[in-house]
């Protein structure tokens, strides 16, 4: 087997793969980690506090839609209907989800485009009561 060294550069990190096949018993490689496709969910909704309150159901949210983008795995697009399915999938009796809407960069997009060497990383979830 073959091992080529590879580059250290301004924003690469450097590993150590240990291993007594080696001389001193590690190789030590660089790698650039992914990029971040950064973005926010501003959700609009209105509540029935007698179910449940404000902070219980923010809470839920965030817990839930950091389990999707706040993680290392690649995935090709962001689209709105897909955050609306996720927060549905809480069935929390008293809320109306009334709209999702998805920003980049603070604009108003219905999609992301994530490129194959970024990941997509949630960076907050803003929320509007309707009614309020």
């Amino acid at each position: 087997r073959i091992i080529c060294p590879t580059v250290s550069t301004e924003n690469s990190v450097s590993i150590a793969y240990k291993n007594e096949v080696f001389v001193g018993n590690e190789h030590r490689f660089n790698l650039i980690p992914f990029g971040k496709e950064k973005f926010s969910i501003e959700i609009r909704y209105n509540i029935d506090n007698t179910y449940i309150n404000d902070f219980e159901f923010k809470e839920q949210v965030q817990n839930l839609l950091s389990m999707y983008y706040v993680t290392e795995k690649h995935q090709d697009y962001v689209r709105e209907n897909d955050v609306y399915n996720i927060i549905e999938t809480l069935n929390i009796t008293g809320v109306n989800i009334l709209d999702v809407n998805l920003l980049q960069n603070g604009e108003k997009v219905s999609y992301i485009k994530v490129p194959l060497s970024r990941i997509a990383e949630l960076e907050k979830v803003l929320f509007e009561k309707e009614g309020a």
